[in-house]
């Protein structure tokens, strides 16, 4: 049996006037799909990390006595910017040893960097700092951790950090003396380093 002419005509005016309706409310509106997709690309992005650094090309690289400070070392190529530093920090009770590896960081992360030598192997825990251009790994350890003799072994060590590649610091007494007056609080060393100091460009 066939619905009345007036009710079909009903049921066909309601079911128009919903399309209607719904027409215009996604008029209003951009494509949810197209809208999420866009935010999450932006978001996923934001938090990738950064591309891992390749290990640099350490031929001629020395260390030698920040110009700023005789309790500071740098160690890098003569005339270029500094791969690593080591410097002896008293600002606390027990002094400590402070290494900065010159490498690009992802904001505030945290890490562990590894020295490997022929020594013992020191891992410290290390942060992303902002030296006022860039987010570099930097960490702390007590001057009198015994893990340190891993400059003293005699052979080169290797600075690793997630991303930032593999540093190899060549062989010299400098750490050494460096490490060994921080513990014992002597005064620093003046005299002239028999090593030629590369002109830092970062601090």
């Amino acid at each position: 049996m066939c619905a009345p002419l007036s009710v079909a005509g009903n049921r066909v005016r309601h079911a128009a006037g919903l399309a209607l309706a719904c027409a215009l409310v996604a008029a209003c509106q951009p494509p949810a799909a197209d809208n999420y997709v866009t935010r999450t690309e932006l978001t996923d992005h934001a938090r990738m990390p950064s591309p891992p650094a390749a290990s640099p090309d350490v031929t001629g690289a020395v260390w030698a006595p920040s110009g700023a400070s005789a309790e500071r070392l740098l160690y890098g190529i003569p005339g270029e910017q500094p791969l690593l530093a080591l410097e002896c920090a008293r600002q606390g009770a027990a002094p400590s040893i402070m290494v900065t590896r010159y490498v690009r960081a992802d904001a505030e992360a945290k890490a562990l960097m590894a020295l490997v030598g022929t020594g013992p192997v020191l891992r410290m825990p290390v942060d992303a700092v902002w030296n006022g251009r860039a987010w570099i790994w930097q960490g702390a350890i007590p001057a009198t951790e015994p893990r340190l003799a891993v400059f003293a072994a005699g052979g080169p060590v290797r600075a690793t950090v997630p991303g930032g590649g593999a540093v190899e610091l060549h062989s010299s007494p400098l750490p050494t003396a460096l490490i060994a007056r921080c513990a014992g609080n002597a005064a620093p060393e003046t005299g002239p380093s028999a090593e030629p100091a590369p002109p830092p460009t970062a601090p």
